[in-house]
Order: structure tokens, then sequence, then C-alpha cells
């Protein structure tokens, strides 16, 4: 804007300088450039400022809706906690409640499904806790936890070859998994495989031990001692 007030000063001095008599017949024209060309600096600042705040505000808006996304995932990984302590003192019910929160937070949290899922299982509730095993599954394929669990539910059901099935993904996805192994073999078991029944509690004894699981390691052996 100052260069385009100079220029129009600047081409006015000049006319003065060469043609002293013409001075007054140039003033209007001279006068009326530099208020044309204030005019238009006006609007660019004016534009450039609109512009300006435009894009601040994006930006704000932006940092917000992540601030807001992390607030709520923090606040949904609260509520699990919170759940998973209800879940220990055999409050199912208020487990439930408490990750059915956490998932209207955090609709893609696979652990508020599973855990929900175990407690539904506890109360009897065993398609419901399907459902929510398979949605845990569905949002992390590679969930052992979620896998195992289902085995469980599944078995609950008397589907003790989709409960096998289970087991096997489990343990493809972790293969130190005692417990996977446990289950396996205690579907087996049922199913009359004495050998792979063993075969699997074996295993199963084996990573317990290794991995400094006591209680679940005395459990196996007693498991076994009662198969034998």
């Amino acid at each position: 804007m100052q260069f385009i007030y100079r220029l129009s000063t600047l081409l006015l001095t000049v006319a003065i300088l060469s043609k002293p008599q013409g001075t007054l017949a140039l003033l209007p024209t001279a006068i009326g450039q530099i208020d044309e060309a204030h005019s238009v600096a006006l609007s660019v600042v004016a534009r450039a400022n609109v512009d300006r705040k435009i894009v601040v505000l994006k930006e704000s808006s932006a940092a917000i809706r992540i601030y807001s996304k992390t607030d709520k995932v923090s606040a949904a990984n609260d509520l699990i906690r919170q759940g998973g302590d209800k879940y220990k003192k055999g409050d199912y019910q208020g487990a439930i409640a408490d990750y059915t929160k956490a998932l209207r937070l955090n609709p893609k949290s696979a652990e508020a499904y599973n855990y929900r899922g175990n407690a539904r299982l506890n109360l009897r509730n065993k398609q419901g806790a399907i459902s929510d095993y398979n949605q845990a599954i569905k949002i992390n394929p590679k969930y052992a936890d979620a896998f195992d669990d289902r085995g469980d539910g599944r078995s609950a059901l008397g589907d003790n070859q989709g409960a096998i099935d289970d087991y096997d993904q489990a343990i493809r996805v972790d293969p130190y998994y005692a417990r996977a192994y446990a289950n396996r073999g205690l579907v087996r078991s049922t199913l009359g495989d004495k050998q792979g029944a063993l075969a699997d509690l074996q295993q199963a004894a084996a990573l317990a031990q290794q991995q400094g699981k006591t209680y679940l390691y005395q459990n196996i052996l007693d498991t076994m001692k009662a198969i034998r």
C-alpha cells in the first residue's frame, strides 16, 4: 500500500516540476489515483486478514478435534480400568455398565468389547458374549485373548469344534499362550481325545512354569492327574 502511495505521489511531483503551469489541472487526477490506490490497498489488506483468520480457525478446529479424540480415548481407558476393578469383585453388571460407557467414548476399543464379553459370559449371556468377542476380533484380528475367550464362549454353548478352532487361532497369534493350550486340552478331553488333551496340557504346563504362572501351572497339573 505504501508503494502505491509513493508511486502516485512521485507521478504528481514529476508533473509539477515538468509543467508547473499545469499543476492545478493535474491535481484532481493524481489525487484520484491516490484515493483509488488507497481503496485497493485497503481491500487487499482486508482480504488478507480474512484469509489469515480462516486459516487460524481451521487450524484451531483441527487441534480441538485431535484433543477431543485423545480426551475421549483417555476417559474410555479410565472406564475400562474401573470396569476391571468391578469385574474382579464379581460385580459383572457394574463392569458391563462401565465397558458400555467406554465404548460410547471409543467404539474402536477391542479391549472394552472383549472384557464386556467376559462379564456377559459370567452372567450366562453366552450369545451376548460371543457377539462382543466377534466385535473385538473384527477390530483387532491379532487379539489372542479375544480368540481364547471366544473359545470359552463357544465351549459353553456346546460348540466344541468351534472352541478348538478359536484356541488354534489364539495359539497361531501367540505360540506361547499357555492358557490357550490348556483350554484346548480340556475341550479335547471332553471330546474323548485323551492323547491330544494330555499333549496340550503338558505344553501348557511347561509354558506356565517358564512364565512363572504358578497358580495356572498347578491347576494344569491337577487336571492332567484327573485325566490320566
